[in-house]
């Protein structure tokens, strides 16, 4: 039979029944009749004079199937069977030719010198296929064009290894359902594309609306890098979604069909539809990591700065240790070091508890039992018998139902903290707002160059440091509403803000910060320069008349490092000269005025206006018009001053945890070690975030690491 024959194909029913037909033909060519292929046992082990004492002699079979075409006639069609143990001059050939007939045990060939002899060895088809592609329906269509073919695997039994007639062989007979990828691939090539173009053109908006906020004339090598930390992304998540599509797809399809119709089957083990889907997956986890890193550089660098509102009520002056008279505020710091560490506890707040989504899911999957829906089979029994046949696992079954699971579990979440929990037990990020008002102190942020948020904490009482009486008071006048209201405009609610600055107004608030440029610098360099003998008095002499220049040049060094503010936080026990603290101090209140008085509209030529997005500016988050000689504040109803804390990148993190147990389970092939490492990870990303936070509030906002608790 010719190759082209396995090409031939009949019409069947989705609920057809294979009847097959063999005809029979003993070693001399004589037709022995025609006889019904019955179901019998699968695999077994028998022994080799068994089957000898059966069929003595081989006999050949031609294998048919019989259906009725559409006209209800009964036709036959015959099964070409391949043989892959046939050899052409001692090898396999490239382009096996399909055959007529089979046989099953072969013990005559093996005679030797006489039939009457014991064979030396005996020839049977130990593994018996039977390949069935499966259908695929199609709409409007009523018949499946199906094409099956026998696959035999010789085996050989000889005498001089064992006793022919006592040895035992395994025999097995099993049916394969192939299926063409068809399509599967193309609309994966397909999704990608287009997801791929939405990704490119999602990260070449947010690298221009970091050039905007940034006031970046050129093209330089940080944009190039934060280009490619924002498409990867925006990759990462292509490709979480293109892979979910693919499991959930697989899941469905699959698992969703009666095993006495199978249309669909699932991608063999190891095919280029799995070998892909593999790679998706890690290629959505590495980049992920890649996005997961970028948020922890982005939120660890920002600049925050806590101003305080409250007026001193009283001076009195004190005899400061130097012998020198000083005068010192009767301002209390606490309210400050309060708001510093609510801020240190909201910086890894989540909408949903990292725990409890982990702990549900590995509920579901191991006890419930969800995982034996990653079987290769049919079988949707969540317990089955653990003495019944499990199928292997499938990775992309697999992926599917853990996927789906974790997103379940996270929209139940994020719904009852967002909708229940937050709305009458408590809301963090609602509540720090309050508790800056109450405190008296605003929050002003600056995630890029010219670009950040406000939070207006300023009271309406003018004052906040005072006793409980007097803030008991405080509370009734605002619930008689005989007091203004908190926002920053009269009449107005808002205390959240997104503030545009201007080239004009960012180049004042550098020119007052650099004063603690140069505090840590003297600490870090020029100090410890006085106490060195080695170095010539000529060379520190020089180093202070030259002392800008230098400061210029360190500061773009080691500003992307975070190194110029170490010093703010002093260690315990270093012996640091007074004026230097003082100097600090001076920076901190001279930054403290220059805010109170931009957001008191004292300089016109730096002043604001306050004015709410349009949609679009909104919906892409970039904002279409330029600042000009005026800064701007946008009215914020949604706290976007949380994209600074993990609390506004729960998508992100939750598509990391997705990712990472999905890939730890990949390699393990086991949900419980995976639960284990992605709660590991979890636990160490909330110290890293926590460390490089508190590091960064400290040094920002001049509230010793001491007391961030």
């Amino acid at each position: 039979m010719c190759a082209t024959d396995r090409e031939q194909e009949y019409p069947t029913s989705p609920s057809l029944q294979i009847d097959l037909k063999v005809i029979k033909y003993d070693a001399r060519g004589k037709f022995l009749g025609w006889e019904d292929v019955r179901g019998e046992t699968l695999q077994c082990t028998v022994e080799v004079s068994d089957l000898l004492r059966r069929v003595p002699e081989p006999i050949f079979y031609e294998l048919f199937l019989q259906f009725e075409d559409e006209k209800g006639d009964t036709r036959l069609w015959q099964v070409p069977v391949n043989n892959p143990a046939i050899r052409t001059n001692g090898q396999a050939s490239s382009n096996p030719q399909m055959l007529r007939r089979l046989f099953l045990v072969d013990g005559l060939s093996g005679r030797k010198y006489n039939l009457t002899n014991t064979p030396a060895s005996v020839t049977l088809a130990a593994e018996l296929l039977l390949r069935l592609p499966a259908a695929v329906a199609s709409a409007g269509v009523n018949e499946y064009q199906v094409w099956c073919c026998w696959d035999i695997d010789k085996a050989e039994t000889n005498s001089s290894c064992f006793t022919c007639l006592s040895a035992q062989i395994d025999v097995s007979f099993s049916v394969s359902y192939i299926q063409s990828p068809g399509t599967a691939q193309q609309a994966t090539d397909i999704a990608f594309g287009v997801l791929g173009f939405l990704a490119l053109l999602s990260a070449f908006l947010e690298t221009g609306t970091w050039v905007r906020r940034s006031r970046l004339p050129n093209v330089n090598f940080m944009i190039i890098l934060k280009f490619f930390a924002f498409f990867a992304g925006s990759l990462a998540n292509v490709f979480f979604v293109v892979t979910l599509g693919i499991g959930i797809y697989w899941l469905i399809v699959f698992k969703g069909q009666q095993v006495s119709a199978v249309e669909m089957m699932l991608p063999a083990a190891g095919s280029q539809i799995e070998t892909n889907f593999i790679v998706y997956l890690l290629c959505a986890f590495v980049l992920k990591s890649v996005n997961i890193i970028h948020i922890l550089i982005t939120q660890t660098t920002v600049s925050i700065f806590l101003i305080d509102w409250e007026k001193p009520k009283a001076r009195q002056t004190v005899q400061a240790s130097t012998g020198n008279q000083g005068a010192a505020s009767s301002v209390s710091a606490w309210r400050t070091f309060l708001i510093a560490n609510e801020w240190n506890e909201i910086q890894t707040h989540r909408k949903v508890s990292p725990s409890l989504q982990l702990f549900a899911v590995l509920l579901l999957l191991e006890v419930v039992g969800l995982k034996n829906l990653a079987s290769r089979d049919l079988n949707v029994n969540l317990n089955p018998d653990p003495n019944d046949y499990q199928a292997p696992w499938s990775p992309i079954l697999r992926f599917g139902i853990a996927a789906s699971v974790w997103l379940a579990v996270w929209i139940v979440q994020v719904v009852f903290s967002v909708g229940f929990y937050e709305r009458f037990v408590e809301d963090k990020i609602h509540q720090f707002v309050d508790l800056c008002s109450l405190s008296n102190v605003s929050v002003f942020i600056l995630t890029h160059r010219c670009y950040g948020f406000y939070i207006h904490g300023r009271s309406v009482h003018g004052h906040a440091d005072v006793d409980m009486d007097t803030i008991h008071s405080y509370f009734r006048k605002e619930e008689e509403n005989l007091c203004p209201l908190r926002g920053l405009e009269a009449n107005s609610e808002v205390q959240t803000f997104e503030v545009l600055l201007t080239d004009k107004t960012r180049t004042l608030y550098d020119r007052i910060t650099q004063s603690s440029m140069e505090v840590c610098f003297l600490i870090i360099f020029c100090y410890p320069l006085q106490y060195a003998p080695k170095f010539h008095p000529g060379f520190i002499h020089g180093l202070k008349n030259n002392f800008l220049a230098i400061l210029c040049q360190v500061t773009k060094i080691l500003k992307s490092l975070n190194f110029i503010f170490r010093l703010w936080q002093v260690p315990r026990g270093k012996h640091v000269r007074s004026d230097l603290h003082s100097q600090r101090l001076k920076g901190y209140h001279a930054l403290n005025r220059f805010l109170i008085s931009f957001l008191e509209h004292r300089y016109k030529d730096l002043d604001y206006v306050v004015k709410d997005k349009y949609l679009m500016e909104r919906i892409l988050d970039m904002e279409f018009q330029e600042p000009g000689d005026i800064n701007i504040l946008y009215n914020d109803d949604r706290s976007l001053f949380s994209r600074t804390l993990f609390y506004n990148h729960e998508l992100t993190l939750v598509l990391f945890d997705i990712l990472l147990f999905s890939a730890v389970d990949l390699g393990a092939q086991d949900f419980v070690l995976a639960t284990v490492v992605t709660f590991v990870a979890q636990k160490l990303l909330q110290m890293l975030r926590d460390a490089l936070g508190r590091r960064n509030l400290a040094e920002k906002t001049l509230v010793e690491k001491q007391f961030l608790i």
